[in-house]
């Protein structure tokens, strides 16, 4: 068995397999050509396996920065393997806990707005006006025991999916894109959101996938996998390649290592749906702690507490107009059975528009 295979069974530790290979140089760089023109390969000597470069760069596992971190050798072949063959470990999310209650009457679904900070619930107003009145209408209500889901995790959400107002039904970001619901930009606004925030969102389960997981379940185009795989850095964070400190965004960006726009997208979503993510440790910080931990600077800290700054980089699927991050927030429908956020949408006929989710809207709900 050769380091890397015991590496991807979680029979040793990262370290360990760093250290194992370059003490046996497992690792062997292969260039052919053919009617393509050049291909490279690496080879693990041992088990004989095969791993293509450009497969490694097109499926968004490697980028051109660490292919030239390769080159210029900042970058060992056994650190480089990893990115080419692929890390065996998954993102570490946050876990869904689900409970059941006692008593069979179905619970208020929590307010998205429970966990956002202090500053930011009061300027929330139809959020805040919809879960009053589903708290009304629940209280009247009984409901099925799998219909019940714990509040934990709710904090780190994003806006999770459409909601087809015509056929009062739910569905994936992609279903909405494929449907021509959404434009194709705000779709990857919306998901990007998500991979930075802690995952694309599995309606059918509440869950939280990786991309590369999440493209397996079709809930994303592959086509996307390579910027939604930055986004994810966000939330998993970015080795710095000279340090190998894993870096959250801010700092990462402050080095060149994701660009200063995207990252800025990134903490915005963060911040909406929680608090900054520092990769070395679980759970979300606030303003006060980001800055104190020098996750963001004083200016970013500034400018993600005032909306007049957020850019209207998507646009709403009903009017049309440009619209902020925290804008789509506040015109989202609670979903009553998860408690998601679920962006309204309007399919253009109710008869042939099919239905997505077994889970149904009741106009008077809202």
């Amino acid at each position: 068995m050769s380091p890397y295979d015991a590496y991807a069974q979680g029979l040793i530790d990262r370290k360990h397999y760093i250290h194992l290979s370059e003490l046996e140089c497992d690792w062997e760089e292969i260039t052919s050509t053919g009617p393509d023109g050049d291909t490279t390969i690496l080879q693990d000597r041992k088990s004989g396996k095969q791993y293509s470069i450009n497969e490694a760069l097109k499926d968004g596992r490697l980028t051109q920065y660490d292919m030239s971190c390769y080159k210029e050798g900042k970058m060992s072949i056994t650190e480089f393997s990893l990115l080419v063959a692929g890390e065996p470990s998954k993102p570490v999310f946050p876990p869904i806990i689900h409970s059941v209650p006692r008593s069979p009457i179905r619970t208020t679904p929590p307010s998205p707005l429970n966990y956002m900070p202090s500053s930011l619930r009061s300027s929330f107003p139809s959020l805040n006006s919809q879960y009053n009145s589903s708290t009304q209408l629940n209280s009247h209500n009984s409901g099925s025991l799998s219909n019940l889901t714990s509040t934990a995790g709710d904090e780190y959400f994003p806006i999770s999916g459409i909601l087809d107002t015509t056929t009062e039904s739910r569905m994936s970001v992609r279903s909405a894109l494929t449907r021509k619901l959404i434009d194709a930009d705000t779709a990857l606004k919306l998901l990007e959101a998500q991979a930075a925030s802690g995952g694309i969102i599995d309606l059918a389960k509440k869950d939280k996938l990786s991309v590369h997981n999440a493209a397996e379940r079709g809930l994303i185009d592959t086509s996307d996998m390579h910027k939604l795989l930055n986004a994810q850095k966000a939330f998993t964070g970015v080795e710095d390649p000279m340090t190998k400190d894993r870096l959250a965004v801010g700092p990462a960006a402050s080095k060149g290592y994701i660009p200063q726009e995207n990252a800025r997208r990134y903490m915005e979503a963060q911040y909406l749906t929680g608090g900054f993510v520092n990769p070395s440790k679980a759970g979300r910080l606030s303003v006060k702690e980001a800055l104190a931990t020098n996750i963001i600077d004083s200016k970013t800290a500034d400018e993600l507490q005032d909306e007049t700054t957020y850019k209207k980089e998507l646009v709403d699927p009903i009017t049309k107009e440009k619209i902020s991050y925290k804008q789509a927030m506040d015109r989202c429908k609670i979903d009553h059975h998860t408690g998601l956020l679920l962006l309204p949408a309007a399919s253009t006929d109710a008869t042939d528009a099919p239905s997505y989710s077994n889970y149904r809207f009741s106009s008077n709900k809202y």
